[in-house]
């Protein structure tokens, strides 16, 4: 009987380990740094984050996405933080 319950205990901790590794990074802070030439943008996480970026020809954007992350109060701060008059970033959402 000892077994059986080890054996349910480990399993339970496995898969909470693994529903923890598939929800992915929370995000903690959030920078953007306009400048006359660039504007820098900063997303601080507590792991790692995986991104894809995608060049779109109509109209011509860069856009990057994040997986495996939700949007907090620290996502909300960054979209209030970029500036309507940027001329390097156009949206966050």
């Amino acid at each position: 009987m000892r077994r059986r319950q080890a054996l349910q205990a480990g399993g339970v901790v496995l898969l909470m380990g693994l529903s923890e590794l598939a929800w992915g990074a929370s995000i903690v802070a959030v920078r953007v740094w306009p400048a006359p030439d660039y504007s820098r943008v900063t997303i601080e996480s507590d792991g790692a984050l995986t991104a894809r970026q995608t060049f779109v020809a109509n109209p011509p954007r860069l856009a990057v996405d994040i997986d495996g992350i939700e949007m907090n109060p620290a996502l909300r701060e960054l979209v209030a933080k970029v500036k309507a008059d940027d001329p390097f970033i156009s949206g966050i959402r």
